[in-house]
């Protein structure tokens, strides 16, 4: 099976703390796309930050519009922002509140 460039940086970031051009260029057979690339890094970088911080935390709550993605931790009287991919991570855990039909672009999720 042929890994696609996210998944093979991904997977080169968690097997060690970096990546190198020449890695990168030998899996693209040639010049890669740089900007692609840093991206995939950073929600790399942004996933394993709020995984190693929620990791003993207990999230209670979750809440997505337009772009702004929060959580509420257990005993915690404030949103915390979280990345959207610890979001659509996470969120399978959480059942959807639906009783405001309304609001179509406001997403909450509660446990």
């Amino acid at each position: 099976m042929q890994l696609t460039l996210k998944q093979f940086v991904f997977q080169k970031l968690k097997e060690n703390d970096g990546i190198t051009d020449s890695e990168i260029a030998k899996f693209c057979k040639g010049e890669p796309n740089w900007y692609t690339i840093q991206q995939y890094s950073g929600e790399y970088h942004r996933l394993e930050r709020d995984r190693n911080y929620y990791r003993d935390k207990e999230i209670v709550a979750l809440h997505h519009y337009k772009k702004k993605y929060t959580c509420k931790v257990y005993g915690s009287l404030y949103w915390t922002k979280i990345s959207k991919q610890y979001f659509e991570e996470i969120k399978k855990e959480f059942k959807k509140d639906n009783s405001r039909p309304d609001l179509k672009e406001v997403e909450m999720y509660y446990k």
